[in-house]
């Protein structure tokens, strides 16, 4: 009997060595590496309604535990949503699983994912992705932060003997007289002019052009800001669901681009400010003269 004591004890202790051992393995289970970048970045601006290419790269020593994407933004009413994000390019699924097996077969390794953002997504606030990735020794989160571009419509801007006013601020969609634009001239990155002799062309130009143009009333900090004309058609340039990015295909802007561009009916010009914010423009009238006006409709990033 004793001989039998004997050997349950030497069993005893060899499970509770190996119990031990077990344990120790799964606490040194390391957390899963998670990247969710687009265009190799955390954050960028879009159209409320674009569907968005992310690159998501997920790797693990060990059987993942879950692996879940949630949208929060803000909409038109100003109320807070959140919801899980479903992937385009898997089927529309939602990133929300469970299984390893799940996670290995769709996600596991380097792949894009594609996120059609919310059409009532409200212009001008930030949303964010969270991804979050888990094994059984920890979870992972990634982070992508992006906002909707801004959207002015039907603003009116006056030529030097208009009294309407002739300046722009992209960020809230102010038209200033010169008075209040040289008191506030922080993003006043569009003003408008005729210039020119014998005929006088309608002019977008920076407020700090304005001085080179022999103009008067720019304040010493006047905004510099740089124009090209793009191919984009006003039907382009209204879409919500095109890549806000792709507007700017083969744009070059640059702090050697110029600071004023002659306008058409019709046309859409790309901005680019000094701080690096983008925006475009769509030319919708044009009245000629220094008396004249310009329609416009603009969009830009925050």
């Amino acid at each position: 009997m004793k001989v039998q004591f004997k050997n349950l004890a030497y069993f005893f202790i060899a499970g509770m060595i190996g119990f031990t051992s077990c344990s120790k393995d799964d606490e040194n289970v390391p957390a899963p590496t998670l990247t969710f970048t687009s265009g190799g970045a955390s954050s960028a601006s879009f159209n409320s309604n674009e569907t968005v290419s992310f690159s998501m790269d997920l790797a693990s020593d060990d059987d993942y535990t879950s692996l879940k994407a949630t949208l929060s933004y803000t909409d038109n009413s100003s109320a807070v949503k959140s919801l899980t994000v479903k992937d385009a390019n898997n089927s529309n699924k939602e990133i929300n699983y469970t299984k390893n097996s799940d996670i290995e077969t769709a996600y596991d390794g380097s792949n894009i994912v594609k996120v059609a953002l919310p059409s009532d997504a409200k212009r001008g606030t930030a949303w964010t992705i969270t991804v979050v990735a888990a094994t059984s020794g920890g979870s992972t989160t990634a982070t992508f932060t992006g906002k909707v571009v801004n959207s002015w419509s039907a603003k009116l801007l006056g030529a030097q003997l208009n009294s309407a006013g002739s300046y722009f601020n992209s960020l809230s969609g102010e038209v200033l007289s010169g008075t209040a634009a040289s008191a506030t001239p922080a993003n006043v990155d569009i003003t408008y002019a005729a210039l020119g002799s014998p005929v006088a062309l309608p002019t977008i130009l920076s407020y700090k052009q304005r001085g080179t143009e022999g103009l008067s009333g720019v304040p010493a900090g006047a905004e510099e800001s740089y124009f090209v004309k793009t191919t984009l058609t006003p039907s382009e340039f209204t879409s919500e669901t095109g890549s806000w990015a792709g507007n700017f295909t083969g744009v070059a802007l640059s702090t050697t681009s110029p600071q004023k561009v002659a306008l058409e009916a019709d046309g859409v010009y790309a901005f680019k400010n000094k701080s690096g914010k983008m925006g475009l423009i769509h030319v919708a009238t044009i009245v000629d003269g220094t008396s004249g006006s310009v329609t416009i409709n603009v969009k830009s990033e925050n």
